[in-house]
């Protein structure tokens, strides 16, 4: 797939050459349309933040993308702050996404890490905690089950826990100051059947984490740990479409060394079939303090 590359730096120039003819900055080139015309299926994306899509030079940058991600506008701790459930900040997102032609990924349904304040003392019957939370997925997916520029959802999001290993697997079932699932051992079999039942079929559904694409080469830690725990649950068919792979670059790194990570990892992602995602977590400076 290298001549993939090529033909995108060629497209890439004579859609800069075209800006230039029109009078528009030729760093605004939509790459998602250059990149989609070599790859058809392959989807550049961006993760938004809602307080900025009133400034203009927000909009031109994100306009580049054909897949938007609300950054936090469509968490539990977003749509349900407090116990009354609130979709508007989610609504915004998608509205956003469609009015400049991308499509949207739904981030996300279920992260054991960030439950709402309320919610982590919301009950010591884990049966309670279960079954409010399996209504609550499936409240958030009716709300959206019409809304056909959804395509993607990350269903549960970093679960696996750091110090998990290929032999011993660990889920989180809270933050380090609760544990509001704890003995809700089964919340991926679960959540996943409830997403799929109140999806259209064409919605693909995802597990995410972060620290799993490599470890430095270190299979036996978290990144085996994260391989044979999806590769349990599908043996299971608990219905898992994909798997999306977080990387976290710290900012004391160089640009130009930067400049040459982004390049490898999207390579590496651009040349195989079965990566049909690329995003990135937030393409204005101000977001990049922003969490996963």
């Amino acid at each position: 797939m290298r001549s993939y590359l090529k033909k995108i730096s060629i497209l890439a120039l004579a859609a800069a050459a075209n800006a230039k003819n029109i009078k528009r900055d030729p760093y605004w080139i939509k790459m998602a349309d250059v990149i989609q015309q070599v790859r058809p299926d392959f989807y550049f994306g961006v993760a938004t933040t809602k307080s900025f899509f009133a400034n203009p030079k927000y909009k031109d940058i994100m306009s580049t993308y054909n897949l938007q991600v609300g950054g936090n506008e469509c968490k539990f701790y977003t749509f349900q702050g407090t116990e009354t459930f609130n979709t508007k900040p989610c609504d915004d997102s998608i509205a956003f996404a469609k009015k400049l032609g991308a499509k949207f990924r739904g981030h996300n349904l279920f992260w054991p890490a960030y439950s709402p304040s309320w919610f982590k003392t919301y009950s010591s019957d884990i049966e309670e905690v279960k079954e409010y939370y399996l209504d609550y997925v499936a409240k958030v997916l009716d709300h959206y089950k019409d809304e056909e520029d959804i395509i993607y959802w990350d269903v549960i999001n970093e679960s696996v826990t750091d110090d998990s290993t290929v032999d011993n697997i660990k889920l989180r079932y809270g933050s380090d100051d609760s544990n509001e699932f704890k003995g809700w051992d089964t919340y991926t079999e679960d959540i996943f059947k409830v997403a799929r039942e109140h999806t259209n079929k064409n919605v693909k559904l995802f597990y995410n984490d972060y620290n799993a694409e490599n470890n430095n080469g270190n299979y036996n830690g978290k990144t085996g740990a994260v391989f044979n725990y999806i590769k349990s649950m599908r043996e299971k068919d608990v219905p898992i479409d994909g798997v999306g792979l977080q990387m976290h670059i710290s900012f004391v790194v160089l640009l130009k060394i930067k400049r040459n990570l982004y390049m490898d990892v999207f390579k590496a992602c651009f040349d195989h079939s079965n990566c049909k995602v690329f995003t990135v977590w937030g393409a204005y400076d101000s977001e990049f303090l922003g969490w996963c």
